[in-house]
């Protein structure tokens, strides 16, 4: 997801999370769970390393290409828009 973002503008992610309405608890919900799993890590758990991941991996099934797919559809009309704008 990092890589993603950072192969699009600033300014691109910058109007993502300024105007969706969604995008804090998002957020929020993603500084949980990668605390969460920074305190697994550094637990040393791997047994719950684990089972955390088959979790994520459970709540996203098969869904996982489709929402790959959809986030793309998503970004790529987001740039359409963003240039525009500018233009």
């Amino acid at each position: 997801m990092a890589a993603r973002m950072l192969s699009g503008s600033s300014e691109l992610y910058w109007a993502i999370q300024s105007r969706n309405p969604m995008a804090a608890s998002a957020r929020k919900a993603f500084l949980e769970y990668f605390a969460q799993l920074d305190r697994i890590i550094l637990g040393g758990d791997q047994t719950e390393f684990s089972e955390a991941w088959k979790l994520v991996l459970a709540s996203i099934g098969n869904s996982a290409d489709e929402f790959a797919r959809e986030a793309a559809h998503v970004y790529r009309g987001q740039i359409e828009s963003e240039r525009k704008a500018e233009g």
